[in-house]
């Protein structure tokens, strides 16, 4: 798919922007940017309550930033997380 940004049947317009797929190095953003446009992006889908992605990928420091938009799943899967994913658990728990 060269030139061509892929774009998911309906997700946002930003989501497609940031993975433009431009593989030339002059005329890419630099990581931290790419980050800052993608915790910004999240914070905005998320804030609206836009019906996706799905899933969002998320950097480690970003469960604090974002905690405001989750809900706390320990109801429901408590036991299933915390056995089966204990470091991802700790690393992705805001208190």
């Amino acid at each position: 798919m060269s030139g061509r940004t892929r774009r998911s049947r309906g997700a946002p317009a930003g989501v497609a922007a940031i993975h433009s797929g431009n593989r030339n190095p002059s005329q890419s953003p630099s990581v931290s940017g790419v980050r800052a446009q993608r915790l910004t992006l999240w914070k905005e889908l998320l804030g609206t309550g836009a019906s996706g992605p799905d899933v969002y990928g998320i950097d480690v420091i970003w469960p604090g930033i974002l905690n405001e938009y989750f809900i706390d799943l320990k109801p429901y899967f408590a036991n299933e997380v915390s056995l089966q994913f204990p470091a991802i658990n700790r690393g992705y728990t805001v208190d």
